[in-house]
């Protein structure tokens, strides 16, 4: 295993929330790809029960400023994901692909973004010092972080966390 896939490795206190945010994903992700706005209506909740899993684990106390940073994770989390969603959707109907390439990329693109939403929130709930000007610091630094290609190590990460 390499040094950067090891540095990404979930860390085992909150690995079970995330594998379990993984599967409930998985699971959405057939019947998401045949009916229509299904995943934007299941996705927060999944999203909204690990984050608040994450940050109950983490020992910190909800405060309002933990709730606004949970609801803006979630809701920051759904557009990056709804945008990566459409401009799959296109290229698919661009190349009349359909439904057999859609379903794995749609679990794919599912278990990606929740397993980058957990770690960046398992990231920030485990840091100290927790404020309001994390909200918006969602907006410019998370994005950014969901959307990119996988690496062949988050690839492996995400496959492993599984295990």
């Amino acid at each position: 295993m390499s040094k950067e896939s090891k540095k990404q490795l979930l860390p085992p206190k909150y690995k079970d929330i995330v594998v379990t945010s993984l599967k409930a994903v998985t699971v959405l992700s057939v019947p998401g790809t045949f009916v229509p706005f299904l995943d934007e209506a299941a996705l927060p909740a999944i999203w909204g029960k690990m984050i608040f899993d994450i940050v109950e684990r983490s020992g910190k106390p909800m405060s309002m400023q933990m709730a606004l940073k949970l609801a803006s994770g979630v809701i920051l989390g759904l557009v990056a994901h709804k945008t990566a969603h459409v401009i799959i959707i296109k290229a698919l109907a661009w190349t009349g692909a359909g439904a057999v390439v859609s379903l794995p990329l749609n679990i794919v693109i599912h278990g990606l973004f929740t397993y980058r939403l957990g770690k960046i929130m398992i990231r920030d709930f485990e840091r100290d010092g927790t404020t309001f000007d994390d909200v918006v610091r969602y907006a410019v630094v998370i994005i950014p972080q969901l959307i990119p290609v996988p690496t062949p190590a988050e690839l492996h990460d995400l496959s492993v966390s599984f295990l």
